[in-house]
């Protein structure tokens, strides 16, 4: 194979940006520079030009694409930030959204309580109307003594199965009521950082309790003298003491204690 010419390998070695026009026109340039000096020098300007304005294209390109990638490489970073600002605002959202459903819950549980305590209050107003019937029936006996001993007997003897069966009543309603109120307090220890109402709630229920106690360790004394007097009272109507059935009651009713009620009497 024969070497290619060395005017062929210069054009081949030209820049593909430009190159093979600018050596025709230089080419073109030298041939008529040896007519005219004047359009020589016009050209050599015009393609010193046209370099220049290459080298500049090409620069502002690449700058261009580096500031397409940076553009790019922030809308992403922005749209990120955006994403996660938007995932914690959902998640505060329902965080709000689920106190706002406990505070409601505790609301409507706190006045079913308010309920039960009525119902309570019911109860011991009950206890004490029972106790005045069961004084008015002593009183009654204690003044007329002329009745039979069988008769006093059997009479006392359901008086004091009443109040056996209303303090049986009274202690297991009062003890269900303490237990509820154990609860309310921790639900309300609960929530008494993010509301403060919750306090005063709470301190109304403790109020509430303690007065519910009071009242029903006022009863229990009264039951506990009204059973000494009706035991007196029958010990001396029948020479042979009480029977066995009422004095099993008896025994019952004085052993009925409040200990399990006087821890939280304590507090």
């Amino acid at each position: 194979m024969s070497p290619r010419p060395k005017s062929r390998v210069k054009r081949e070695a030209i820049d593909e940006t430009g190159g093979a026009a600018t050596k025709r026109a230089r080419t073109s340039a030298t041939e008529v520079s040896s007519e005219d000096p004047f359009i020589a020098t016009i050209n050599a300007a015009v393609e010193q030009y046209r370099e220049k304005d290459a080298v500049e294209k090409h620069s502002l390109r690449e700058k261009i694409k580096t500031l397409e990638k940076a553009l790019k490489a922030k809308e992403q970073l922005l749209f990120e930030e955006s994403e996660k600002r938007m995932a914690e605002a959902k998640q505060h959202h329902q965080d709000l959204s689920c106190s706002q459903k406990t505070v409601q819950s505790y609301h409507e549980y706190t006045e079913q309580l308010q309920e039960t305590v009525k119902v309570r209050e019911g109860t011991i107003s009950g206890l004490r109307s029972s106790l005045r019937v069961a004084n008015a029936t002593v009183r009654k006996m204690e003044n007329e003594p002329h009745l039979q001993c069988e008769e006093v007997m059997n009479s006392k003897e359901r008086v004091i199965k009443g109040l056996h069966d209303n303090l049986l009543v009274s202690n297991d309603a009062l003890r269900n009521t303490k237990a509820e109120l154990h609860l309310e307090c921790a639900k309300v220890g609960d929530l008494m950082a993010t509301n403060h109402e919750v306090q005063t709630q709470k301190d109304l229920w403790e109020k509430r309790a303690k007065a519910m106690y009071s009242a029903y360790e006022g009863v229990h004394d009264k039951n506990g003298r009204l059973i000494e007097k009706v035991e007196a009272t029958l010990e001396a109507c029948a020479p042979g003491g009480l029977s066995k059935k009422s004095r099993k009651m008896m025994d019952e009713l004085k052993s009925c204690p409040l200990d399990e009620l006087s821890d939280f009497h304590a507090d």
